[in-house]
């Protein structure tokens, strides 16, 4: 729960620390990037979470990353298989080292996810 506003807060394995706007904004770019298709899905950090639209009107609000992995998963079937190969233009992009931690840990779940 927010000690500020008192809303629940999903825990979020992403953010062991407790996500940030900042980390949010990341993370949209980093599960963007990893699109096959741009513009096909376009996901929007929010205080809240995210909001992942995609073609024919489909919009889901999620409160994890967990939750657009899922999303995108629907969209892109196939992404798992190309997740390694998606993923070697974005490390170059995020040479921040917490950015960089950040990819690694939602690239980690994207790969769990891929074995499930």
């Amino acid at each position: 729960m927010c000690g500020a506003c008192g809303r629940a807060v999903a825990a979020d394995p992403v953010f062991p620390s407790g996500r940030t706007t900042r980390g949010s904004l990341v993370v949209a770019g980093i599960l963007q990037g990893l699109c096959p298709q741009p513009g096909t899905v376009r996901i929007t950090a929010h205080a809240s979470g995210w909001s992942v639209r995609s073609a024919g009107g489909r919009h889901r609000v999620c409160a994890t990353v967990t939750e657009i992995w899922d999303e995108l998963l629907a969209v892109f079937p196939a992404l798992p298989e190309a997740l390694d190969a998606a993923s070697g233009g974005l490390a170059q992009r995020y040479d921040d080292p917490g950015d960089r931690a950040l990819l690694e840990r939602v690239l980690d779940l994207g790969r769990d996810l891929r074995q499930t």
